[in-house]
């Protein structure tokens, strides 16, 4: 196997509940309805059946499915937040937090610097969930399920020979109801490659000229997609008062498909569409994992998002202030071989 690029081998490191898949790919065609048919185990599923896998009391402490303590500093939402029925969790937030509401993993003082659950090396994502659009009040937020870096949370996403306060790191949105002018027949897929010092100007990608992190994203800035807002293949109407399933293919890139990655986006079962570019029309996203580049020209390069294939996703549950967000269950599955 070709060794990863320079800047991505601190990230192959042990971490407690970081569950990784080694090297391998589905079987055959993948089916989102079928994933035990493409060869995937179930590694964590929770239907909120029992409102104990989730860390109400905010005690972070290990064992839980759920926290409600969370990183980069945002505010603990009290347990009245959360209610539980036969349908699954009900998230009403009482402040807007960024979608970020409860996740499978949180802040602890142990040498991990976390408790809870991550992903690497490749998975299979899915969420049940319902919403009323007509509750949604965009200036306070909107449902969300996305999903981010555990190495960036836990302070693990500096690579070698960068300044101290350089980081790199993935950001992968499942799915945001941020789509005002559409938000019907579309929602958003975003993912972000970020990198840079949080501290300074940044002079590349989709945020350049603006203070914090460069963002490479599939927004057509810097990259061969423009495939962020997702949509039904045939144009239709969402009706999110009804039940709906989004769910994510991530496949890493590896010696078997000749280390070209990718992600794959679906609804209720069906490849969604998304925009123009390469993989155009399927909201999918490409990389080369074992692509020569720099920090400089990362934007312009195939190695763009595949930092994602280095580091572990955990996953947030989200919603705007005072928008009722229920979600029937959540399903994880990877390949054990």
């Amino acid at each position: 196997m070709l060794k990863p690029p320079f800047w991505s081998l601190l990230f192959w490191f042990s971490l407690v509940n970081a569950h990784a898949a080694t090297s391998c790919n589905p079987k055959g065609t993948f089916d989102p309805t079928n994933p035990a048919g493409s060869g995937y185990a179930l590694v964590f599923s929770d239907d909120f059946s029992n409102p104990n896998t989730v860390d109400l009391s905010a005690t972070g402490n290990a064992g839980f499915n759920w926290y409600l303590t969370k990183f980069f500093g945002y505010e603990t939402e009290p347990s009245s937040s959360f209610s539980f029925t036969s349908d699954g969790i009900t998230i009403t937030p009482t402040k807007k937090q960024g979608g970020y509401n409860i996740a499978t993993v949180a802040p602890a003082s142990n040498s991990n610097s976390y408790v809870g659950n991550a992903w690497g090396g490749g998975a299979y994502f899915e969420i049940k969930f319902k919403f009323d659009p007509t509750l949604v009040n965009f200036s306070n937020g909107y449902p969300s399920i996305w999903a981010e870096s555990l190495e960036h949370a836990t302070e693990k996403s500096h690579p070698p020979e960068t300044p101290a306060s350089f980081e790199h790191f993935i950001e992968d949105d499942f799915f945001e109801y941020n789509i005002t002018w559409a938000p019907t027949v579309a929602y958003g897929t975003a993912i972000h490659d970020w990198y840079g010092q949080y501290d300074t100007v940044c002079k590349y990608g989709y945020l350049a000229g603006k203070t914090g992190f460069c963002d490479i994203t599939n927004s057509g800035a810097g990259t061969p997609y423009y495939n962020f807002v997702t949509g039904k293949p045939d144009g239709s109407v969402i009706n999110w008062n009804l039940w709906h399933t989004i769910s994510q293919l991530w496949v890493p890139g590896n010696a078997a498909n000749n280390y070209r990655g990718y992600v794959q986006n679906f609804l209720d079962g069906v490849a969604m569409y998304a925009g123009a570019g390469a993989f155009s029309p399927l909201s999918k996203v490409g990389w080369s994992s074992n692509s020569p580049s720099t920090f400089a020209t990362l934007q312009n390069n195939e190695a763009a998002f595949s930092i994602l294939d280095q580091q572990h996703l955990f996953i947030i549950l989200g919603t705007g202030a005072s928008q009722p967000f229920t979600i029937r269950f959540v399903h994880v599955w990877q390949l054990p071989c």
